[in-house]
């Protein structure tokens, strides 16, 4: 809306970005990776559960276990997200402290992005090519906070188009009417 309201003849355009393999990302520190740790019993990924040999007790013997130490943020653990969230906020950073070299063309407004875990959201008037410069700068945050090969191709050319309307976390965003609607399922 403050966009829409700054430039009314203009239309205000949204594109998305994702963090490939964004908790793998993040190192677990050497000191916590205890936290990290699972025993999986070689029984359980050969499942020659049958096959056992007893023991002397009559209890099934599993046999050697292999231990599983996550050196990075497990997908999964309900912590992830937020342990991650801390580092997804640099790109949003770098982002909205930059604006665009050439102010004449596309404006003197710093960019706008949000971000959400490890997708980000850029929110821009289409002044000049201030959109797709606003585009390349989120990108270089990514990289500069993520390393070189974060940004999500896939996703990207996926979901990395501009336009008036897109699914933003779960909800779907018009900013041509300046509406907000809950999508059809999938």
């Amino acid at each position: 809306l403050r966009l829409q309201r700054l430039f009314p003849h203009l239309p205000v355009v949204i594109t998305k970005r994702d963090v490939d393999a964004a908790f793998k990302r993040i190192p677990v520190r050497a000191a916590d990776a205890g936290w990290f740790t699972v025993e999986i019993p070689q029984l359980w990924i050969h499942q020659e559960i049958h096959d056992c040999p007893e023991t002397s007790s009559g209890a099934s013997d599993p046999g050697p276990s292999f231990l599983w130490v996550f050196a990075v943020l497990p997908f999964g653990w309900n912590g992830s997200p937020g342990e991650f969230q801390a580092v997804a906020s640099l790109p949003t950073i770098y982002h909205r402290h930059h604006r665009p070299a050439d102010v004449w063309a596309h404006g003197d407004l710093p960019f706008n992005s949000h971000t959400f875990v490890d997708d980000g959201v850029i929110v821009e008037s289409v002044v000049g090519a201030r959109p797709w410069v606003s585009s390349r700068c989120f990108e270089a945050g990514i990289r500069a906070a993520l390393g070189p090969d974060a940004v999500s191709l896939p996703k990207k050319s996926e979901e990395g188009v501009y336009g008036t309307y897109s699914i933003v976390w779960g909800l779907g965003i018009d900013t041509q009417s300046a509406e907000i609607s809950l999508p059809e399922n999938k």
